[in-house]
């Protein structure tokens, strides 16, 4: 499984939501959410949004969990 994270605005996720995702995770506006769920419809491609979130965190599988939520905490 590969995993990517890319930023940008609604062009580029239009752009990027032409291709087909096994599931898509989400954290914007409300705007670009709504791009991102009519294009996830099409190809009934599971999607989670987390909309208005200003501060998204991946937390890879080999990451140190402890110091992570030290670290989020903090923030």
């Amino acid at each position: 499984m590969t995993t990517a994270v890319v930023e940008g605005g609604a062009p580029e996720t239009t752009v990027l939501l032409e291709q087909h995702f096994d599931h898509i995770f989400y954290t914007g506006n409300g705007t670009v959410g709504r791009i991102v769920m009519t294009a996830a419809a099409k190809n009934l491609t599971p999607v989670a949004l987390e909309l208005g979130g200003k501060s998204p965190v991946f937390v890879d599988r080999n990451a140190d969990v402890t110091t992570v939520a030290q670290r989020l905490a903090q923030t």
